[in-house]
């Protein structure tokens, strides 16, 4: 079940793009992502930083791990040039090809690699996270459970996976080729989980390992609900979508 949500919200996304031509606005982009940064964040502050600290590790060590975390993903930030919060930061390009591809929204293999580690790097501790009994599951409609982990992961990947397959189409310049890099980028949750499941010191540090998704989950976040700007005039709107990412992290992690 795990595997296929991952899966899924990389080529769901993909589909819906193809589906939509054209009608993915900027506005409806920044709402997505507003409501996915504030769930995102929500699911930290109720489910993850609690668990992490009433673990086994030390208070300081726990509040290394996360800052661990946060420069991790600002190092792979240098490489994804923000897609993996749902856009892209062309004035962060650092090299004159990188900024040249910056510029016209082509992409880099150094983004793709990197967008590939970040997800598979945040889903490593979601089996641990079971096994160690701290899910906090939700019942679903099919008779599954999801962990609020899970939930988080795959909804912030709808958003990055929009902007890639977008920047894809753009470099490879063939629909077939880009849905192909897709498919691929699309196993990298599922191999993250797969490596958690089968990596005995994920489940032996288990804490540690969920601090430093911690900290790549709250840079994200912050960046994906600072960066919601709906207008001059649609702020109550975007403190609306705020509120209810935080609304839907307190149900499913509470």
């Amino acid at each position: 079940m795990d595997y296929l949500v991952l899966f899924l919200a990389v080529l769901l996304p993909v589909a819906m793009v193809d589906v939509a031509r054209g009608r993915l606005t900027p506005g409806v982009m920044e709402a997505v992502s507003g409501f996915t940064g504030a769930f995102v964040l929500g699911v930290i502050v109720f489910h993850m930083l609690p668990e992490a600290y009433g673990g086994t590790h030390s208070a300081a060590w726990v509040g290394g791990c996360v800052l661990a975390g946060l420069l991790l993903q600002t190092v792979l930030e240098f490489f994804s040039r923000g897609i993996d919060h749902g856009h892209t930061h062309s004035r962060s390009a650092s090299h004159g090809e990188d900024r040249a591809h910056a510029a016209d929204g082509s992409l880099t293999i150094g983004m793709f690699v990197s967008l590939f580690l970040h997800t598979f790097l945040e889903s490593t501790p979601i089996v641990a996270g079971d096994a160690h009994g701290h899910g906090h599951l939700h019942e679903v409609a099919a008779g599954g459970s999801l962990s609020p982990l899970l939930v988080s992961i795959a909804l912030h990947t709808i958003p990055m996976a929009i902007v890639l397959y977008m920047m894809l189409l753009r470099t490879v310049k063939s629909r077939t080729r880009a849905w192909l890099l897709m498919i691929l980028f699309a196993l990298s949750g599922p191999l993250g989980i797969l490596a958690g499941a089968h990596w005995s010191f994920i489940h032996r540090y288990y804490y540690a390992a969920l601090a430093v998704v911690v900290g790549i989950l709250l840079h994200v976040s912050s960046v994906m609900m600072s960066d919601c700007q709906i207008g001059v005039h649609g702020r109550l709107r975007k403190l609306g979508v705020i509120v209810l990412g935080f609304a839907a992290a307190a149900w499913i992690a509470l």
